[in-house]
C-alpha cells in the first residue's frame, strides 16, 4: 500500500482465511488417517521458524520498513511416496516509514500454503531438497490517526517455490 494508491476491495474476511487453513490442515489428517497401514508408518515433522521481511517492491519499500515473521507447519513422510506433503502457515508485519506526527500504520500479511517436497537422497545427514505447491496470502494494511483506524485487506492464490538443505 504505498502512496497514492487506492483502498483495497475486501475479497475474503480474516476470518475466512482461517478457516481455509484450517480446512487444509483437516483435510491433511483425513487422508493419512484413511492411507490404513501407510498410517502407521507416516512420519510427521514439525517445524518453526522466524525471519526479517524487507520490503522489495518500490512502492513498499518506499513506505514500510523491516518487519518480522513467524511461521510454522508440519510435514508428512510417506514410505511409499518419492515426495512429503508439507502444510504450513506464516504471519508478518512492517510498519509505516516516517508517517506524519499522529498517524501510525501498518500491514498484516498471513499466509498458508500446502506444498509436495523432495529430498535427494544423500548418504550423510545433510538432505537437499526441492519443493512446489500454492495457497493463500491475505494482506491487511490499517492506518490510525486522531484515534480513527482505516484498514483494507485483500487476499490472492500465491505458487510456492524453493530448494533448501
Amino acid at each position: 500500500m504505498g502512496a497514492g494508491s487506492s483502498n483495497t476491495t475486501l475479497t475474503l474476511e480474516a476470518v475466512g482465511m482461517k478457516r481455509i487453513l484450517t480446512a487444509v490442515v483437516a483435510l491433511a489428517f483425513v487422508s493419512l488417517a484413511g492411507a490404513g497401514s501407510l498410517h502407521a508408518q507416516t512420519r510427521a515433522s514439525f517445524f518453526v521458524g522466524g525471519g526479517l521481511t524487507a520490503p522489495l517492491n518500490t512502492d513498499f519499500k518506499d513506505n514500510f520498513k523491516m518487519g518480522w515473521n513467524a511461521e510454522g507447519g508440519v510435514q508428512f513422510a510417506l514410505p511409499s511416496w518419492p515426495v512429503a506433503i508439507r502444510v504450513d502457515g506464516m504471519y508478518g508485519q512492517n510498519s509505516l516509514k516516517n508517517p506524519p506526527s499522529g498517524v501510525s500504520g501498518k500491514t498484516k500479511i498471513f499466509a498458508g500454503t500446502a506444498n509436495l517436497v523432495y529430498e535427494f537422497k544423500t548418504a550423510g545427514n545433510v538432505k537437499p531438497y526441492i519443493l512446489g505447491g500454492g495457497g493463500l496470502a491475505n494482506v491487511k494494511g490499517e492506518v490510525t490517526s486522531g484515534g480513527v483506524t482505516a484498514s483494507a485487506s485483500e487476499t490472492k492464490a500465491l505458487v510456492e517455490g524453493g530448494l533448501g538443505i
